[in-house]
């Protein structure tokens, strides 16, 4: 499934990130040993949810700005 995802365009996968973060769902930080495409790949492939904290909370709302889900909600 991660050739899935390295098909896609750069933007494309940014995007698909940023919606999913904005949705409430934990999608960690990419870095040069931890591609996008396998970060998305990993992130589909979960059967549990991540527990958020509020520091991860915090960081998502400095990238986002708004975030769309009420699972996070109190």
């Amino acid at each position: 499934m991660p050739e899935i995802f390295t098909r896609v365009r750069s933007n494309t996968r940014i995007g698909i990130r940023k919606y999913l973060v904005k949705r409430g769902v934990y999608v960690v930080k990419q870095d040069k040993r931890y591609s996008l495409s396998k970060v998305l790949t990993d992130v589909a492939n979960k059967e549990e949810f991540h527990e958020w904290i509020d520091k991860e909370i915090g960081l998502a709302l400095n990238n986002i700005k708004l975030m769309i889900t009420v699972a996070l909600q109190d």
